[in-house]
């Protein structure tokens, strides 16, 4: 999406909103960019340093990783591919995360395993082989773990993190990284947008 806008947003409009033109961010990115800054780490700069809005640190970040370092939407430095998603319920976090941790919750997100509990350090192995090592476990807070399907030959970093947001909801922002192409990007993307609108939906509308 920032990818098709940033085609539409003239040199006038880039100025009038950050400053600065096309060709003058990328010219100081291009010097002031490390070689081993990520995506995230470029959009930070632009904020701390320069007040950019998150989308603006966005867009203008995309457009210097494509013009200049030459990577593709959700590159990063190691030329892996990763992807955030999220969706804010109305619910307490508590609730939240309890839901995620429990048995009916993990089957929704991570698929159908033995263990009673996703504790650090632990394996799991779901029904459909997907396979991977619990890393951090902070409740009521994030999960990082390791995911590898069957048919992967290389494993995936995924985060969940859940936090309250100023009106009192919860949002799942769900992180994954080390993935290997674009089109498994996109797959992935995917996957995870319909996990998280049933989630919405298991609290919206429940069965009788």
């Amino acid at each position: 999406m920032i990818k098709l806008m940033i085609k539409t947003i003239s040199n006038e409009a880039v100025i009038a909103a950050t400053g600065k033109s096309w060709d003058e961010w990328r010219r100081l990115l291009k010097q002031t960019v490390r070689e081993e800054w990520s995506h995230k780490q470029i959009v930070t700069y632009l904020r701390e340093n320069h007040h950019l809005s998150h989308w603006w640190g966005q867009t203008v970040t995309v457009d210097f990783e494509q013009s200049i370092k030459g990577r593709k939407i959700g590159q990063t430095q190691s030329a892996d591919f990763q992807i955030g998603v999220r969706k804010t319920l109305d619910i307490p976090l508590k609730k939240t995360w309890d839901f995620l941790m429990s048995r009916e919750g993990i089957n929704f997100w991570l698929g159908h395993i033995d263990m009673l509990a996703l504790e650090e350090g632990s394996a799991y192995r779901t029904d459909t082989e997907t396979t991977g090592i619990i890393r951090i476990n902070k409740p009521y807070h994030h999960i990082r773990l390791t995911w590898k399907p069957r048919r992967w030959d290389v494993e995936s970093i995924l985060q969940i993190r859940v936090y309250t947001t100023p009106s009192g909801k919860t949002t799942i922002a769900l992180h994954q990284e080390k993935l290997k192409n674009d089109h498994i990007r996109d797959e992935m993307r995917s996957h995870w947008k319909k996990v998280l609108n049933a989630i919405n939906e298991h609290f919206t509308n429940p069965e009788e």
